[in-house]
């Protein structure tokens, strides 16, 4: 540890200098390393007492996390930098509200980026900065937009072009009209939304020049067409899309065109012309050496020939798309077709294969940073081991995931994950510490949000205190797991419930209250026509 603060202060700008070049030069995986590099900046300055500094590193975390896809974390950096910011009154708090909208609405956190962004707003209001006035409203249109507000989107979006426009500004009027499409399609006008995003590609392409940008509205457009149902609409945007790319030789765009009027003959039920779109694109593609082209398409390929019962060819199509995205360093496409590869070998109960996939698959979720999905697909595997009879491995995984998911947005994968490891050990007589993971299953759930979960969870918590001879705390949660019934009606698992209750009497020698809950039980499987249940609990009754 430096003995003095001066030795500090140089601590923390080497820290932070060795971040900064990882954030300027390094892409992927490899920018994790400089989180910990700005982290130990900021945490000096904090330790320095001089938040001004910290603020500025955490700025630059952010950006690091931003660069990296981790949203999560940016918006962490952000909201952090931002306070410290707002309590100096310092205007670069703009910067820092402004980065952890964009990293809200890419958590899909519309409201909370909203609040966030509207305070962007008040603070260029204040400094009286147009150009950051129009960017904070530009911002506030796409939060609207998120939310489905249309009218809201609008009215932002509008405060922003007509600064925009003032100050020339082609790039960022361009990209208000594509705010009012949106905006349009989420009010139902489609029409409108046609002639703005028309507009749109119009500025970018006569205005501006710039082909590239025209070509990706006009796929776009395209794209809101066919969600909207209107393929006609959507192929005509399409072929101005190819017409534009082969004027200006963008054979790579032409490929893009092909996949996406594949994809619109594959919803019409056109699957030979699907089929001839996608491999034009695929000899483009080749030609040109486009890898991520190629990955793309032979998934759309692979795809195409499953939905028509081609497996083997199918398969091998995805296969390869994998692999090519592999090759060419594109991991989102390589998790796609990962995905695909594997839910097909699941659903062909091609288990082995399956789990192979799905491996690699959480692999490559784990260097894209998207812990969330690499956790389900952990779930995923666990659920595989159990469904073959493996439980031993079913087990470790759980067992895993019950560590690892450790943060508060792991709540819905940690109560689904120790309501199977519960599960798991009961079956094989364990209740202590089935008991213990069922516990904490039910304390990640809202029994008002969730009651019908809740109950499920009572029920397996008074089965696990029958088996551990503790009937005081079985009647407990089977009395629980009723009362949530009836909010939550579910005959089959109300059944199990009154047998349980009579089960927890029958062990405190309470005969009376032990039949009476038998016989409730017997009169409503007989209501749901289960006669083979009917009997079995009335034979119980009789034993008492």
């Amino acid at each position: 540890m430096p003995a003095d603060n001066h030795e500090l202060e140089a601590q923390a700008q080497d820290e932070r200098r060795l971040g900064l070049l990882i954030l300027e030069n390094k892409d992927g995986a490899a920018l994790s390393a400089g989180v910990p590099h700005l982290q130990a900046a900021a945490d000096i300055w904090g330790r320095l007492e001089w938040p001004a500094r910290r603020a500025e590193v955490l700025l630059d975390l952010g950006r690091l996390h931003d660069k990296a896809g981790d949203a999560r974390d940016a918006a962490g950096a952000y909201d952090e930098a931002l306070r410290l910011f707002d309590g100096l009154g310092d205007p670069r708090a703009i910067e820092a509200a402004g980065g952890a909208g964009e990293a809200r609405l890419r958590l899909g956190e519309a409201g909370a980026a909203l609040a966030v962004l509207r305070r962007a707003a008040e603070i260029a209001d204040r400094i009286n900065d147009h150009m950051r006035i129009a960017a904070a409203n530009h911002e506030l249109a796409r939060a609207h937009i998120a939310l489905k507000q249309g009218a809201e989107a609008l009215a932002a979006a509008e405060k922003a072009h007509r600064q925009f426009a003032a100050y020339r500004k082609g790039i960022q009027v361009a990209r208000c009209r594509e705010r009012f499409a949106e905006a349009q399609q989420v009010l139902g006008d489609l029409e409108a939304m046609a002639r703005e995003y028309a507009a749109c590609a119009a500025i970018y392409q006569d205005e501006l020049g710039r082909s590239v940008e025209a070509g990706e509205v006009l796929l776009r457009w395209a794209e809101r067409e066919r969600e909207a149902g209107r393929l006609d609409q959507a192929m005509a945007v399409l072929q101005r899309a190819r017409e534009l790319h082969e004027r200006t030789g963008g054979k790579a765009g032409i490929a893009t065109v092909l996949r996406r009027f594949g994809q619109i003959h594959q919803a019409r039920g056109e699957a030979p012309a699907a089929e001839a779109a996608f491999r034009q694109a695929l000899d483009i593609g080749a030609a040109i050496g486009d890898q991520d082209g190629i990955s793309r398409t032979q998934l759309l390929l692979g795809q195409l020939a499953l939905a028509q019962g081609r497996e083997g060819e199918g398969l091998e199509l995805l296969r390869r798309s994998a692999e090519t995205a592999a090759a060419g360093g594109n991991l989102h496409h390589q998790e796609q077709a990962l995905a695909a590869s594997a839910r097909e070998l699941r659903a062909r109960n091609r288990i082995e294969e399956a789990l192979a996939a799905m491996q690699r698959w959480v692999e490559v979720l784990k260097q894209l940073g998207d812990r969330e999905d690499a956790l389900k697909v952990l779930g995923e595997i666990a659920d595989l081991h159990q469904e073959r009879g493996a439980t031993a491995d079913a087990e470790i995984h759980l067992r895993r995931l019950v560590q690892v998911c450790s943060r508060p947005e792991d709540r819905i994968v940690r109560a689904r994950v120790r309501r199977q490891l519960g599960a798991l050990l009961a079956r094989r007589g364990e209740h202590q510490e089935a008991y213990l993971h069922l516990t904490n299953a039910l304390a990640d759930h809202d029994p008002v949000a969730e009651p019908g979960v809740c109950a499920q969870l009572q029920w397996q918590l008074g089965q696990s205190s029958l088996h551990r001879h503790d009937p005081e705390s079985a009647q407990r949660h089977f009395l629980e797991a009723d009362a949530l019934l009836a909010i939550h009606t579910d005959d089959r698992l109300r059944v199990k419930v009154l047998v349980g209750i009579g089960n927890a009497h029958a062990q405190q020698g309470r005969d009376t209250e032990a039949r009476a809950a038998f016989d409730a039980a017997a009169e409503l499987s007989e209501k749901r026509g289960d006669i083979s249940n009917t009997m079995i609990i009335r034979r119980a009754s009789k034993k008492i």
